[in-house]
């Protein structure tokens, strides 16, 4: 079960890369609250890095600055889609 999740979260990680979103460089856990609350804004559709970066947990380390340098690029509705059904799969194995 662990090691597929870890698989899933790979996948994760890298529709992230081609995205050209570096957010799993900044936040240390992309499944806490800071990290599924910013996924989940981009998958459905939010593409400002500033409203992202408002979407930081309080306890985030990193600032909302640091958050939003993050988004580097404009990216692909396919590609946001692609990045909301691995992220699906990774909920669907945490619980």
């Amino acid at each position: 079960m662990r090691a597929a999740c870890q698989h899933l979260l790979l996948r994760v990680q890298k529709a992230l890369d081609q995205m050209n979103v570096q957010l799993h460089h900044v936040v240390t856990d992309i499944t806490g609250l800071t990290g599924l609350a910013i996924l989940d804004s981009i998958v459905a559709g939010e593409r400002d890095s500033e409203a992202l970066a408002r979407l930081r947990h309080y306890r985030c380390k990193k600032g909302e600055a640091e958050l939003a340098r993050a988004r580097k690029e404009r990216y692909l509705r396919r590609q946001a889609e692609q990045l909301g059904f691995h992220l699906t799969s990774v909920e669907g194995d945490v619980s």
